[in-house]
């Protein structure tokens, strides 16, 4: 079992569920966003061990570049170059 804090930001209700399940199931504590004005507001609340964004995600609330925006919070930004 592992522990941490994931937030997971998606606008795809299926994909934030597929993920939660797994992450859930191994011992993580989950907080989904919808939206990126949800996710910058959940990271103005609370600290995360890591971030999974969907780049392509609703970006209202992240400006024009969501990775520029929330590592302006303080966060690294490490892409793992997989799309779909």
């Amino acid at each position: 079992m592992h522990s941490g804090k994931i937030l997971v930001v998606d606008d795809d209700w299926k994909m934030r569920n597929l993920v939660r399940i797994y992450l859930k199931k191994d011992g993580y504590d989950v907080t989904e966003a919808v939206s990126g004005e949800e996710a910058l507001q959940l990271l103005t609340e609370q600290a995360f061990h890591l971030i999974l964004l969907d780049i392509m995600v609703n970006k209202a609330g992240l400006a024009y570049n969501p990775i520029q925006t929330i590592w302006g919070v303080g966060y690294r930004f490490y892409h793992s170059g997989v799309t779909t």
